[in-house]
């Protein structure tokens, strides 16, 4: 797949789940995280899409996390923190701020870290007390 197939697709799931087609949405998410000649990061953000989108039905909260995990794992390896920072933001509105404080305290403790993202999440931090 090259970077225009990837990114219809990826613009087509997110048509489906904008006009309330969920169902597809996450069908075309889960076809591009499984297509592992994508980049690793690029999987990660469809994970991180599947969870929104799981959200937004009202899925259950174990499988919402399961889906923030898979983005996690995917850009762990990388030295990338945006799905956490997401599953993060999810906790705090599910009522579970202590956990979201957890991952995001477990994250600023990473060595890759550069100054931005050190000062984004203390910033994050901030904003839990």
């Amino acid at each position: 797949m090259d970077y225009q197939e990837y990114h219809a697709a990826a613009n087509l799931a997110n048509a489906h789940y904008e006009s309330g087609n969920a169902a597809e949405a996450l069908r075309l998410f889960e076809r591009l995280i499984a297509d592992h000649e994508l980049p690793d990061l690029d999987r990660s953000s469809m994970a991180s899409n599947v969870a929104v989108v799981l959200t937004a039905q009202g899925a259950p909260e174990g499988e919402i996390q399961a889906a923030y995990d898979r983005g996690i794992e995917l850009e762990r390896r990388w030295l990338r923190g945006a799905v956490i920072q997401r599953k993060a933001a999810w906790l705090v509105t599910v009522g579970r701020s202590w956990e979201a404080r957890d991952l995001l305290v477990r994250l600023r403790c990473e060595a890759w870290l550069n100054m931005y993202e050190r000062d984004s999440i203390d910033r994050l931090l901030e904003s839990l007390d």
